[in-house]
């Protein structure tokens, strides 16, 4: 991928859930207590990392950051929430529609942020999905990652 990815702000409400996300499968990671912390952290600091998105069927796939999108959907739907609604702008990356690497993309964003306990899960759910030199390259150093995460827990 040669482009870089332009900042955008996204209405929550124009977000909608990408089929190339890794966690996509894994619907307990987006459970309600699996989020709270997510949740509690996104309506006191604020979005830190932005969401990576692709465009697609009109709205904006949450490609990486399917976690911090569930949380501020809670946000949204929490009345105690205050300032925090389906109209609120976030900050995003735009990965372009013509990139043929966005499996690899969310696995290299979730890869990071998973638990030691689920990088081996996530990279076998992936072996499956990619299907392109990037994607090998990236469970090819994902695997390197977790070994040696493995050995220094």
């Amino acid at each position: 991928m040669t482009q870089a990815l332009q900042p955008v702000s996204v209405a929550i409400g124009d977000l909608a859930a990408h089929p190339a996300n890794v966690r996509a499968q894994s619907p307990e990671a987006y459970a309600s207590d699996n989020i709270a912390h997510l949740k509690a952290s996104i309506a006191v600091l604020g979005l830190l990392q932005p969401l990576l998105v692709q465009q697609i069927d009109g709205k904006f796939g949450v490609l990486a950051g399917g976690r911090r999108h569930a949380a501020l959907l809670e946000l949204v739907a929490d009345k105690a929430a205050k300032g925090v609604t389906s109209r609120t702008k976030i900050d995003c990356r735009l990965v372009p529609d013509d990139c043929d690497v966005t499996t690899a993309l969310s696995l290299a964003e979730n890869i990071t942020q998973a638990r030691p306990s689920q990088r081996p899960s996530a990279i076998r759910s992936q072996r499956s999905k990619a299907g392109c030199a990037m994607g090998s390259s990236i469970r090819t150093s994902a695997r390197r990652h977790v070994q040696r995460r493995s050995r220094s827990t």
